[in-house]
């Protein structure tokens, strides 16, 4: 693990001052920080986003950290009824402020939160942009397009609330997909998560460290992700489409695996063309979505023959 997530309107300030004690000087970890709101004395999160503001929330963070520059801060804008999606408007006023703060060396990247495509795409008229951190889980979709264009870019998309935030996560499909994987839902939501790009970045938040470990175990869980030969051989509709945001499989005699498929396939021959020039003769081969219902969790069965491959 070496990206944190932070803010100095966490608090305010105590999060930043215990990430200092505990991880300064900071080799090898990324401290994120974001800029855009500030803390009240009501405990809400104002917007504060005029250049001024900005700088000074700025200098609080290099403050509070203890550094004499931001690895990465991230301008938070957003909110809407729910207080936590993007908003259309410009930034170039805000964005421009944080940008001449980076040609000062006070800040070493710049990236965007709770953010569309186009404020994507403004900002990046601007300054180069490294992260858009965006609410995104299992259950909370919406942004496809722009990660798959972020990705083709080298930006990091980091997901927010992967286990739901204040709604947490409540799934009887993640619950059974846990149980066979002799897991938890929460590692099977962050696993989908971690695999679902590879531009894709987690910060599950967490108070505790027996959270934190749970929340890190999701990383071994990797592809491959085991199942039991008694759920691959019984779970299946063969008579069923394909989904979308599909789960691949591939079981053999001796081994099986699941690895996460992209969310554009939208057929049986988009999610086994990463396995084209495989050796997979024999092999059985299964699509399985982990959806929020139950009758999202298996649909398809192929057969992989040396002609197809």
């Amino acid at each position: 693990m070496n990206h944190i997530d932070t803010a100095d309107f966490y608090g305010p300030h105590v999060v930043n001052e215990i990430i200092r004690e505990a991880l300064a000087p900071y080799d090898g970890v990324n401290i994120v920080t974001k800029v855009g709101s500030v803390r009240d004395e009501n405990g809400n999160w104002p917007h504060a986003r005029s250049p001024r503001e900005l700088r000074e929330q700025v200098e609080s963070n290099l403050k509070t950290l203890g550094v004499e520059a931001l690895d990465v801060v991230n301008l938070r804008l957003g909110g809407g009824p729910d207080g936590h999606s993007p908003v259309a408007g410009s930034l170039p006023e805000s964005f421009g402020a944080l940008a001449e703060l980076r040609k000062q060396g006070k800040i070493k990247h710049l990236g965007l939160s709770v953010v569309n495509a186009d404020q994507v795409a403004e900002a990046q008229t601007i300054a180069p942009i490294v992260t858009v951190q965006n609410w995104y889980n299992v259950a909370h979709r919406g942004h496809e397009d722009l990660i798959a264009e972020l990705s083709g870019k080298g930006v990091a998309y980091t997901a927010f609330w992967p286990l739901g935030g204040f709604n947490p996560l409540q799934s009887s499909t993640l619950d059974a997909v846990a149980a066979r994987l002799d897991t938890t839902p929460k590692a099977i939501a962050i696993a989908w998560l971690l695999h679902r790009s590879p531009n894709m970045i987690v910060i599950p938040g967490t108070s505790k460290v027996a959270h934190l470990r749970e929340n890190l175990a999701a990383a071994d869980l990797g592809s491959p992700l085991m199942l039991s030969p008694s759920w691959t051989a019984s779970r299946y509709d063969k008579d069923r489409q394909t989904p979308r945001g599909s789960v691949l499989g591939m079981c053999t005699q001796y081994s099986e695996y699941i690895g996460l498929c992209n969310e554009s396939a939208s057929s049986s021959a988009d999610l086994l063309s990463p396995l084209k020039g495989a050796d997979t003769t024999g092999s059985r081969i299964v699509t399985v979505c982990i959806g929020t219902g139950d009758d999202m969790l298996a649909h398809r069965v192929d057969t992989l023959s040396a002609e197809s491959r």
